[in-house]
């Protein structure tokens, strides 16, 4: 269950084989600081770069242990770093491949000094069994490889593979310092991440999953700052559409903040949360349940003093009572909105009202007065150059003109917003305006 992909787009939040593989770079900004290691690991590294250093070349195995896939890929970054004129490749197991060794030594053409091969969890056990018996193959490699195991792997190793084991030249183990995964998972939580295309909402989605996983590992999975994560990945799902998904995260970060016992450090966490829950639950069509999140929000923004908090979430309540044809209680929460907006000088809140007004005004057969509204949105809008949120205002327009059946003066505003998704490279809203302007009545 979930609104349609067509109903209304939403506008800018004012708040807020054996396939061959690249460590990926994490995004700018959040994992640039040291190692997530603590002395004792920063030297497992040093003995692990030296040890390829003096094998290069040379036919090598090598067993490395970690606690946190995150961690793993920065040390593989951090390893290639250090060994710039090295070619490095990295290879993931597949589950359903566990004979990967021949495929391996039949990458011929592909040159490199060392291979790091990473084995998932459901893997381990087909994994260690096949190289038990097939671990001479890897004597034929011209370099070093390294197999990356997750830490909870090692005694399973010794019990199924133990001439593997034997076989291998050494082995280090990597675990994750908790006061750096602390000060990254804080960054990341008073940052956000980069969320403007679905490519990077969904990158910032694993990363705030695995992020909650080492908070979990390391006994902080209920401090605030887990429930701030919980939020922000919470509000990607529900931009991806993942409504249920989003609203047990955000569900969980209200557990989490202490928010039914009203604990006051986290009043202002609470509040954030009731309000995304609130978007959550209006998009799945709940209005009374998104009604009292917002409520809940209401409250706790103007207990904190947060005049944004509350112009959002006062827009926030308009929007419902639009939905359920309440006209005049949402007039009077769209001008509550807008006189706070406008106090606090948010040109963006301000522009996203008068839209939301326009469609009101609309509905009430009021056409002249929302043509102007939705005009006065446009220009601010244009004024602080989001073309995003014009195409919205155009579309938005035009989808409420197609639900009142008047399908003709609905498609230039379609066709219009679909023209501007276009020119900003956004061609799934585009479409999704196109396909709306042939619609039959």
């Amino acid at each position: 269950m979930g609104r349609s992909p067509d109903r209304e787009i939403s506008a800018i939040a004012a708040l807020e084989g054996l396939p061959l593989l690249f460590a990926p770079a994490p995004p700018a900004g959040l994992l640039a600081e040291p190692l997530a290691l603590d002395e004792e690991g920063l030297q497992e590294l040093e003995r692990l770069c030296t040890a390829l250093a003096s094998l290069r070349g040379q036919p090598a195995l090598f067993l490395a242990f970690c606690d946190s896939p995150l961690l793993r890929d920065r040390l593989i970054a951090e390893v290639a770093a250090r060994l710039p004129e090295w070619s490095m490749r990295v290879f993931r197991v597949p589950e359903t491949a566990p004979d990967f060794l021949p495929r391996l030594v039949a990458e011929e053409t592909i040159a490199g000094d060392a291979v790091f091969v990473i084995v998932d969890s459901q893997a381990i056990t087909s994994v260690a069994r096949y190289l038990n018996y097939r671990r001479e193959i890897l004597a034929r490699l011209p370099y070093p490889v390294v197999l990356w195991f997750p830490h909870s792997a090692e005694a399973e190793i010794h019990r199924l593979a133990p001439d593997f084991w034997a076989f291998r030249r050494q082995a280090f183990t990597f675990r994750l310092f908790a006061p750096w995964l602390l000060g990254v998972s804080q960054k990341v939580a008073e940052a956000g991440v980069p969320a403007g295309t679905s490519e990077e909402r969904q990158a910032a989605i694993s990363l705030l999953r695995q992020l909650l996983r080492d908070l979990q590992e390391t006994g902080a999975g209920n401090t605030m700052l887990a429930a701030r994560l919980h939020r922000e990945l919470g509000g990607l799902l529900r931009q991806e559409h993942f409504w249920e998904e989003s609203r047990r995260e955000l569900e969980q970060a209200l557990a989490i903040a202490g928010c039914r016992s009203q604990i006051a450090d986290s009043k202002d966490e609470c509040a954030h949360t009731y309000y995304s829950l609130g978007l959550t639950l209006y998009y799945l069509d709940e209005y009374d349940a998104a009604l009292e999140s917002y409520r809940a929000a209401l409250g706790l923004f103007r207990a904190v003093g947060d005049r944004l908090g509350e112009a959002n979430t006062l827009q926030a309540i308009g929007d419902v009572q639009r939905f359920r044809d309440e006209y005049d209680a949402a007039l009077e929460s769209y001008r509550a909105a807008l006189g706070l907006y406008r106090a606090v000088g948010s040109r963006l809140g301000e522009a996203n009202t008068l839209a939301a007004r326009s469609r009101l005004a609309l509905r009430q057969g009021r056409d002249e007065e929302a043509r102007a509204l939705l005009q006065q949105a446009v220009d601010l809008h244009t004024a602080i150059g989001s073309r995003y949120d014009v195409a919205v205002d155009l579309g938005n327009f035009g989808l409420a003109l197609r639900d009142l059946g008047r399908i003709e003066e609905a498609r230039p505003y379609l066709l219009q917003a679909a023209e501007i998704f276009d020119g900003i490279a956004l061609p799934q809203q585009a479409e999704q305006m196109r396909q709306a302007a042939v619609a039959q009545d």
